[in-house]
């Protein structure tokens, strides 16, 4: 667990306390998803479809959040990256893995 400096220890062990049934659901939540194991790959047509539905959605998403944040990329990219989700080089480019099969967490990764 992970807590501001500022926070004494018996703040942080009160927050626990108060919150270990929604901490003690997620921990299994998570336990439960790695022994399922990684979701399966795509097929090449949902690829396409994944590939088509990021092009209609981002330019609108990264336009709303460039606003907010004030930052204006000078290009967009949809990749095939394994490993990075979005990415924003010094260029300015913004690069989207295409498997995106959740807009939601588009919006949820975006808001640094």
């Amino acid at each position: 667990m992970r807590a501001p400096l500022r926070l004494s220890q018996r703040d942080i062990d009160a927050f626990v306390t108060r919150q270990h049934g929604w901490i003690d659901r997620h921990l299994e939540l998570q336990r439960q998803r790695a022994l399922a194991g990684p979701p399966p790959e795509p097929s090449p047509e949902e690829t396409d479809a994944l590939r088509r539905l990021a092009r209609d959605y981002l330019p609108g998403r990264v336009a709303h959040f460039a606003q907010m944040m004030g930052l204006y990329p000078s290009g967009m990219k949809i990749t095939s990256a394994r490993k990075r989700f979005v990415s924003i080089p010094h260029t300015s480019r913004f690069s989207a893995w295409t498997d995106i099969r959740a807009p939601i967490s588009f919006d949820f990764s975006s808001s640094w």
